[in-house]
């Protein structure tokens, strides 16, 4: 499971400089929004939200590894190997 948390924790990194590398962007959306009246709450808000995102999709492919690694080892038990 060692191998999987390592991986885990690249994708983890991976994603995060991706967020990091977008945040220009939506920064700058978040000014230009003319509905938004404060703006670094607006840019605080978006950076949060695109971490979280990326955090749960992370998050998510690392359990459906898990469940896939369970499986296998189910079918193994069942089949006495």
């Amino acid at each position: 499971m060692s191998k999987e948390f390592d991986e885990l924790q690249k994708e983890i990194s991976r994603q995060l400089e991706n967020v990091f590398a977008s945040l220009p962007e939506v920064i700058e959306k978040a000014k230009q929004d003319s509905t938004v009246k404060n703006h670094d709450m607006a840019i605080a808000v978006s950076a949060i939200q695109a971490s979280t995102l990326v955090l749960l999709r992370v998050m998510f492919q690392y359990d459906k590894s898990i469940n896939n690694r369970i499986e296998i080892l189910e079918k193994q038990i069942n089949n006495g190997t």
